[in-house]
């Protein structure tokens, strides 16, 4: 071949492209790690309770109405500093159950396919 396209594994897109069809054409079965699916959304999950409630306090009531909702979910869970950190706790607790569980039934369901 001319124009320098001789040596087509110098192409990073073109070796991912080959790599996906060897894998989907082999039928090989993608699996998910439960543990980092756990804690991807427990970091996430903690972090966005943690940081609606900063904002809610700084703004003078931003989104309590979805905040007193986890209040009800979270035993000790206020808008305040201290509720704040409680909710990363818990927070993370609940991304991570949700994740570890979705990751293990998904792993569960992609056996069978």
């Amino acid at each position: 071949m001319s124009g320098g396209f001789s040596n087509v594994s110098n192409l990073p897109l073109l070796n991912i492209m080959v790599y996906y069809q060897e894998v989907f054409t082999n039928n090989h079965i993608m699996k998910l790690s439960p543990t980092a699916l756990g804690l991807a959304g427990g970091i996430m999950w903690a972090l966005i309770v943690c940081i609606l409630t900063l904002t809610s306090i700084w703004t003078g009531g931003y989104a309590t109405e979805v905040l007193n909702l986890i209040g009800n979910i979270y035993p000790g869970y206020q808008i305040t500093v201290w509720g704040a950190f409680v909710g990363l706790v818990y927070g993370f607790i609940d991304g991570f159950l949700g994740g570890y569980i979705l990751a293990w039934v998904y792993n569960i369901f992609a056996k069978k396919t």
